[in-house]
């Protein structure tokens, strides 16, 4: 009588070790493969953001060279209108000195 208590302890024991076990390993491998998807997920995003970043880094370079265009096109622009504007004043003058001259 007193080995069928060991036995039978022992019997429920090893069922109860080998159910936390079971449990334990479910645990353990939901655990990885959360792991893995959330590494693959962060993978993706990084490089979603890096191509977006290039893409940006692209659009600013363009965009630095579009804007020192326009400006260079701007200082043209402001240099022909003050050769105008010279030209106009020296024919004022001219004119103010043909009628000095004149009258």
């Amino acid at each position: 009588m007193q080995v069928g208590y060991f036995w039978i302890t022992l019997t429920a024991m090893i069922l109860l070790y080998t159910g936390i076990y079971r449990v334990a390993l479910d645990l353990h491998r939901r655990s990885e493969e959360k792991r893995r998807k959330q590494a693959t997920s962060l993978a993706a995003m990084a490089q979603h953001t890096v191509s977006h970043l290039g893409t940006a880094v692209i659009g600013v370079t363009r965009a630095a060279k579009l804007d020192a265009q326009l400006i260079q096109q701007q200082q043209q622009q402001q240099q022909q209108q003050l050769q105008i504007q010279r030209q106009q004043v020296m024919k004022f003058r001219e004119r103010e000195r043909k009628k000095n001259t004149w009258g």
